[in-house]
């Protein structure tokens, strides 16, 4: 940075306004603050009373409004140097600005940030809220982590019986919580996937779902899978009367299937997983091909079905 060079290529009467910021680095910004107070004070936005007259008739004659103001990456030290002294000479109402734009990690991770903002009514709005928490990096640092998030995204469907995916659900954990989300990107795809629209359609997530998607966001972005919880033995049952239902277990990274049983009529079979892994059953089809295959798919853990017996199982009755 040319901090003091671009000083002093500055006109001298700029020069003259007040000290360079790098002369006082930790308190620079109070002066920017205080501008801002100002033109906010200035340019409020225009509300018509009962004759039809705006309340600011400088905002009304140049259709300039400021609605809100904000800092960006500020933590509880810089936030309180904002309070202002009791002489100065804007409204006591502005003591604290509207809006924080920080990184997400700062709303995880940041207690005592989170708490001063609801404290005085400031609005988090977070950044980096996909490709900080959700990359191949942070799949493969926490794979428990990645499959608690696949599970609640397993286990919502769009309206067309269109799966959501897993940026889609943070996004939606994260407008739950009250945030205003950035998700940036360069994908014309992505910004539709990702859009108002499209996370507004996501289902509501349940309270369960909720704490799901924290764990996996903590985990993922500290690197650190929480401890393994004991395995889920799963019970799937063949309900039908004739035909043979055909297990596989489901690889949610690559989408691959693999085969563990064939179960005939009446019978079951229990298999030891773990919460957040998927399994198929495919019923009907046959060689000339003269029946339509038929496709299940289950999460362990889910919300597919009963939440399971005294033994720790999670019972999936099949029928189609």
């Amino acid at each position: 940075m040319r901090c003091e060079e671009e000083e002093e290529e500055l006109p001298e009467d700029s020069r003259q306004l007040g000290l360079p910021p790098h002369l006082h680095p930790n308190t620079a910004f109070v002066h920017s603050w205080s501008a801002l107070q100002v033109l906010y004070e200035k340019y409020q936005p225009t509300t018509n009373n009962n004759n039809g007259s705006g309340n600011n008739s400088k905002a009304s004659t140049t259709n300039i409004s400021i609605a809100s103001i904000g800092v960006s990456n500020f933590d509880v030290n810089d936030l309180q140097k904002l309070q202002p002294s009791p002489s100065a000479p804007v409204s006591s109402s502005l003591a604290h600005p509207h809006i924080l734009q920080g990184n997400i990690w700062s709303y995880l991770f940041d207690p005592n940030l989170i708490s001063y903002c609801q404290t005085h009514s400031i609005h988090f709005q977070a950044y980096n809220v996909i490709n900080g928490i959700y990359n191949s990096n942070t799949r493969q640092r926490a794979p428990r982590s990645a499959a608690m998030l696949h599970s609640v995204t397993a286990a919502l469907v769009l309206p067309g019986v269109q799966h959501v995916t897993a940026s889609q659900v943070l996004l939606k954990y994260l407008t739950m919580k009250g945030l205003s989300v950035i998700p940036r990107t360069t994908s014309s795809s992505h910004l539709e996937e990702n859009g108002m629209d499209s996370i507004v359609a996501v289902p509501v997530l349940s309270h369960k779902q909720e704490q799901s998607v924290r764990t996996a966001i903590r985990g993922l972005m500290e690197g650190r899978d929480p401890a393994p919880t004991p395995p889920n033995a799963a019970r799937f049952v063949n309900g039908m009367v004739e035909e043979v239902m055909h297990l596989f277990w489901k690889d949610v990274s690559t989408g691959e299937e693999k085969r563990i049983a064939a179960v005939a009529a009446g019978e079951e079979v229990v298999q030891n997983s773990w919460p957040g892994h998927v399994f198929v059953v495919y019923a009907g089809g046959d060689e000339r091909g003269g029946e339509e295959v038929r496709r299940k798919e289950f999460v362990i853990g889910g919300g597919d079905e009963g939440e399971g017996e005294s033994g720790g199982y999670q019972n999936f009755h099949v029928e189609f």
